[in-house]
């Protein structure tokens, strides 16, 4: 039970399996889904660009930038195709640590990664969420 509610986009729900939007999007895209739409700001840019090669190095998925030649452009693949179940359950934790919403629920989200980046990725929840108390 919550008592107070968050706004919406500030809740992530990561299932046993991620949903991937098809379309051939761009890597950008992925992490930053469920929101749309790309800064016009060079700066923020570079941050997104920096953010997200730490989070994908952190989750060892940071392969997949020169797979995708960047950020934001369209691949030519489908992830969901693409992506081991591991690869693609990272991924999902790649959007709440780029996205740091309020509420994260998680459902089985773990189940098909390794045990010693399972308890990384737990450790990393920790720090993004409990580092400021």
């Amino acid at each position: 039970y919550v008592r107070h509610g968050a706004k919406r986009g500030q809740i992530l729900r990561l299932p046993q399996k991620p949903y991937f939007p098809c379309g051939h999007l761009s890597l950008f895209q992925q992490i930053n889904f469920p929101a749309t739409g790309i800064s016009n700001s060079f700066e923020r840019i570079d941050n997104d660009y920096a953010s997200i090669s730490g989070i994908l190095s952190e989750l060892k998925l940071d392969w997949l930038i020169e797979r995708c030649e960047g950020l934001f452009n369209p691949v030519e693949f489908e992830w969901q195709d693409t992506l081991t179940p591991s690869e693609q359950q990272r991924f999902a934790f790649a959007r709440v640590f780029y996205q740091q919403p309020q509420f994260v629920i998680l459902d089985e989200s773990t189940s098909c990664i390794d045990l010693d980046i399972e308890e990384h990725i737990y450790q990393l929840l920790l720090f993004v969420y409990f580092s400021t108390f």
